[in-house]
C-alpha cells in the first residue's frame, strides 16, 4: 500500500514533499504568515475518505509527463 503526504488544510494528497505544487503551497502559506500544518502520511484511500484528491502535478509526474 503506497503512502502519500497531506496536511489538515490541504485539498490534495501528494507523492512526496518534493512535489512542486506542495512546496509552492507551503511557501505561499509561510509568506502569508499562516501557521504551517503538520505533514501527515496517509494512504490514498484514507485521503480520499477525507475528501482530498490526488495532486495533478504528482499524477502527471507518475504518468511520465512533464512537470510545470
Amino acid at each position: 500500500m503506497s503512502e502519500y503526504i497531506t496536511t489538515d488544510a490541504s485539498d490534495c494528497y501528494h507523492s512526496s514533499e518534493e512535489c512542486e505544487a506542495f512546496k509552492a503551497g507551503r511557501r505561499g502559506s509561510d509568506a502569508a504568515g499562516y501557521r504551517l500544518h503538520e505533514i501527515r502520511r496517509v494512504t490514498a484511500e484514507r485521503a480520499e475518505g477525507q475528501r482530498k484528491t490526488a495532486c495533478p502535478v504528482c499524477t502527471e509526474r507518475a504518468a511520465g509527463g512533464a512537470t510545470p
